[in-house]
C-alpha cells in the first residue's frame, strides 16, 4: 500500500513545475492562473490544497522517517461551483473596481470556488465531472406540468438507464452558470432554440408553509434565476431535464 502510495506522488509530482496548472485547465482552460487553488486535488497528500514537490517529500517522510500519515478525504466534500464573475457594480449599477474598499468582499473579487467540467458522451447524455451527475443533454420537447414532469423523469428510458429522476433544485442549479445568458448553462447542454420557454422544473416543493405547497422550484436557464413556479403553481408547464446519479441516503 504504501509503495502506490509513493508511485502516485513521485509520478504527480514528476509534472511538479505546472502541476497546479494542468489541474486548474483541466477545470477550465481558457481561465487557468498558475497558482489558483482548488479543493480535493487528486494526490495532494499533505492536504495543502495543491499538487506540488511538498507532496513525495511528505509521503517520503511518512514512509522512511514515521512522519504524518498521508491525508485523505472520504468521502471527498462536494465543490463549490464559481460563478464566473469578474465584474463588479455599484447599488445604481455602476461599473467599480472589484477590489474597492467601499464595497469589500464581492464575488468578483474573491471569485472563489471551481470552474464546472462537463464530458458530452455519445449517447445524448453529460457526465459532470465534479459531482458525478449524469444529465440529459436535450432536454424535453414538450412543456409539462409538475406532476407531468416526474412521471416523465420516471419513466424514461436512456443510454441503457431507467433509473432517470426530476433534479432537486440544488441539483439542477449546479449546471447553471449565471455570468451566461440565453442559455445560462455550459455548451455541453442543449436548449430548445425556438426561442420558447426557458423555465425548467426541479423535484423541490417551494417549502413546508401551507401557503405554499402548491409551488415548486423551477429554473430560469435564460438568466439563470430560480424562484418558486414564478407566479404559477405546479401546473405551470415548463421544460424538463433528467439526472441520474449519486444520492445520499436519508439522515
Amino acid at each position: 500500500m504504501r509503495t502506490h502510495l509513493l508511485l502516485t506522488a513521485i509520478l504527480s509530482a514528476a509534472a511538479s513545475s505546472f502541476g497546479t496548472l494542468l489541474i486548474v485547465h483541466l477545470l477550465h482552460p481558457a481561465d487557468a492562473q498558475e497558482g489558483q487553488a482548488y479543493y480535493a486535488v487528486p494526490g495532494d497528500v499533505n492536504g495543502d490544497g495543491g499538487l506540488n514537490i511538498a507532496d513525495p517529500i511528505y509521503l517520503l517522510n511518512y514512509i522512511f522517517a514515521v512522519g504524518p500519515p498521508p491525508t485523505w478525504c472520504e468521502p471527498c466534500p462536494s465543490p463549490i461551483f464559481t460563478t464566473g464573475q469578474t465584474r463588479c457594480f455599484d447599488e445604481t449599477g455602476v461599473e467599480i473596481p472589484c477590489d474597492s474598499p467601499d464595497y469589500p468582499g464581492m464575488d468578483g473579487f474573491y471569485q472563489n470556488g471551481i470552474w464546472p467540467s462537463y464530458t458530452v458522451n455519445d449517447d445524448r447524455t453529460v457526465t459532470d465531472n465534479i459531482t458525478g451527475l449524469q444529465w440529459q443533454r436535450v432536454p424535453s420537447a414538450q412543456l409539462m406540468t409538475w406532476k407531468e414532469a416526474l412521471k416523465y423523469c420516471d419513466d424514461l428510458n436512456l443510454a441503457g438507464y431507467d433509473d432517470w429522476r426530476l433534479p432537486n433544485v440544488k441539483e439542477l442549479y449546479s449546471i447553471a452558470i449565471p455570468n451566461r445568458i440565453y442559455p445560462a448553462a455550459s455548451e455541453a447542454f442543449e436548449f430548445m432554440n425556438d426561442g420558447s420557454y426557458w423555465w425548467y422544473w426541479t423535484s423541490s416543493n417551494d417549502n413546508d408553509y401551507a401557503c405554499c405547497l402548491h409551488f415548486a422550484w423551477a429554473i430560469d436557464f435564460g438568466s439563470g434565476r430560480v424562484e418558486p413556479s414564478i407566479m404559477g403553481t405546479k401546473l405551470e408547464r415548463f421544460r424538463v431535464r433528467a439526472v441520474r446519479g449519486p444520492t445520499a441516503p436519508p439522515p
